[in-house]
């Protein structure tokens, strides 16, 4: 039976008088893509900064295989084998794009064989190195933000909106290769506007709708409920 790797019981987030998540509860196991859909301002975000504890929790419990994460700061969370790629990105645009690779091994000495990994996954990123990261194009400082995040060699992965703004060439690119590290052994929890695609790469999906879960189940499952389809799916 596959680890549990992340465990989020009845969590609620709120914001002022603005109740940001309500009761949410979620899983994902070893080797799991799971996707997390819904409308924007369904609280999808809000969602994985409390897993990763940059938001506080008003209460509910996350854990990553088996520790309770309510005491733990977000630099402790990476150093145990999680890693968030944000909406946006996050590149820090005036430094190099090896400078941003190296970020993200900040709390280990053994990533140089990992560095190799990430640019044979990301060669476009081997012929930038030594550019500005604010130069890349869009697709390409995707490709970097993952690659960063793959340098704290993370057991989860949570990616927020990878194809946000990018063409659909590139779009089909970065599905590929989140199959690709998802079947090099890092599980993935995603949050995707374009929810076709969530559900064509995910194994298991859950469906949130003004902070509270509405649905979840096998990804072929909610594509296939008539309901969900039109709701979440366009169609």
């Amino acid at each position: 039976m596959a680890e549990l790797l992340l465990k989020v019981e009845q969590v609620s987030v709120s914001y002022g008088a603005v109740q940001a998540l309500d009761s949410v509860s979620l899983e994902v196991k070893e080797g799991e893509i799971v996707a997390l859909l819904g409308a924007n301002g369904a609280g999808k975000s809000t969602l994985l900064k409390s897993v990763m504890r940059m938001v506080p929790l008003k209460q509910g419990v996350i854990s990553f295989r088996g520790e309770n994460l309510s005491h733990s700061r977000t630099s402790g969370i990476v150093k145990k084998g999680m890693a968030l790629v944000p909406e946006g990105r996050g590149i820090l645009g005036t430094m190099s794009v090896k400078e941003n690779l190296e970020m993200g091994a900040f709390h280990r000495t053994d990533w140089e064989s990992d560095l190799k990994h990430v640019l044979e996954l990301f060669p476009i990123l081997s012929e930038r190195l030594h550019q500005h990261a604010g130069t890349l194009s869009g697709g390409e400082q995707q490709m970097l933000a993952i690659g960063r995040a793959i340098l704290s060699a993370p057991r989860l992965l949570l990616l927020d909106e990878p194809s946000l703004g990018l063409a659909p060439k590139i779009i089909q690119n970065i599905f590929k290769l989140i199959q690709k590290i998802n079947s090099d052994g890092i599980s993935i929890l995603l949050i995707e506007q374009n929810a076709h695609m969530a559900i064509k790469v995910a194994h298991r999906a859950y469906v949130l709708e003004t902070g509270h879960i509405v649905a979840s189940g096998l990804a072929h499952e909610i594509s296939s409920d008539e309901e969900l389809k039109k709701a979440y799916l366009g169609g």
